[in-house]
């Protein structure tokens, strides 16, 4: 299984989950990412370049930490989807929900 865990770029932590974001590593997400929006961070991006499977549970963590996110002032970046992920959000209208950018905009922006 290949789990997640995060680093900090630039003062801001980056998650990077693991290949399948599903609800084994979703419940492990939502503690992990409840420590670090506790150190009250200006941004937290999400780096989902191994996700190769992502389902409701996995979705429903990102909207979830969306949502506290805006509500604590705290911008959330997503970054480095495959074309499958993309294709996801982009017919589930989750696209217009996240600021979505690829690894070469996140670098360029963020690095």
């Amino acid at each position: 299984m290949n789990m997640a865990y995060f680093k900090y770029n630039r003062g801001f932590p980056v998650i990077t989950p693991g290949q399948n974001l599903t609800s084994d590593e979703a419940e492990s997400l939502i503690e992990c990412a409840d420590i670090i929006i506790r150190e009250k961070p200006s941004k937290i991006a999400i780096n989902l370049h191994n996700v190769k499977a992502i389902d409701s549970s996995g979705i429903s963590f990102l909207v979830k930490l969306s949502k506290i996110t805006r509500n604590e002032n705290i911008e959330l970046i997503l970054f480095g989807m495959n074309e499958s992920l993309q294709r996801l959000f982009s017919v589930g209208g989750l696209d217009s929900f996240f600021t979505i950018c690829t690894s070469a905009e996140f670098q360029k922006n963020y690095g």
